[in-house]
């Protein structure tokens, strides 16, 4: 199941609409339509936001039962597995310098790619 998927199938179960999700996110009704249809792949950033308004845990949408074969749709490396599994334990304020950091090289690498 697509992280999309995971996100309408869960404000469904918590009888939200989009609009309802849009207002308790700050997010626009069309940018939560995008990344459910599959359209869209949200950022950290929005992870959170829907995270915090489902009153789940951002994993839950990243869904850590799935196969370590991907993540997002990307496929992974056995390295970052290993080093995401480590981290899980870590303080919210390591947790967030990780994500940061790792946002950092993809927006470098997204800009190199352009």
């Amino acid at each position: 199941m697509e992280i999309g998927e995971r996100i309408r199938k869960i404000r469904k179960e918590k009888n939200l609409s989009i609009i309802d999700l849009a207002n308790l996110t700050e997010l626009s009704k069309s940018t939560i339509s995008e990344i459910e249809n599959g359209k869209k792949k949200p950022a950290f950033d929005t992870l959170k936001k829907l995270s915090f308004a489902l009153n789940i845990p951002v994993s839950k949408l990243l869904d850590e039962n799935t196969d370590d074969e991907t993540i997002l749709g990307i496929s992974k490396s056995e390295k970052l597995v290993k080093s995401l599994q480590r981290a899980k334990h870590q303080p919210k304020e390591v947790l967030d310098e990780l994500a940061d950091f790792i946002e950092i090289i993809l927006e470098k690498e997204e800009k190199k790619n352009k």
